[in-house]
């Protein structure tokens, strides 16, 4: 779980590590998160939470989503879609 005073999380912050699941905290000031962030990560769910402006590309460069994907309306700067749009749902 991403806690709640975390603001950004960086480039490749994750990468690597063998996540099944993300989540956030409730409350949380993230705006940003980082390209590749999640590279390598599995999950069902990817769920970016209302409020965050910018994602980065790639941020789960060599992952996998299994069910679905939310996008946020808060977003402002990009991030690369291919091979998830038939998972994505906005808000």
């Amino acid at each position: 779980s991403i806690p709640a005073r975390v603001q950004s999380i960086g480039i490749n912050a994750f990468a690597g590590c063998p996540l099944t699941s993300v989540t956030f905290a409730e409350n949380f000031e993230l705006k940003e998160i980082g390209t590749g962030a999640f590279a390598g990560a599995t999950v069902n769910e990817f769920i970016i939470p209302e409020g965050v402006e910018s994602i980065g590309d790639s941020i789960l460069h060599n992952g996998k989503v299994t069910s679905l994907i939310r996008v946020p309306s808060t977003l402002t700067a990009g991030f690369h879609l291919a091979g998830y749009l038939q998972v994505i749902t906005a808000y």
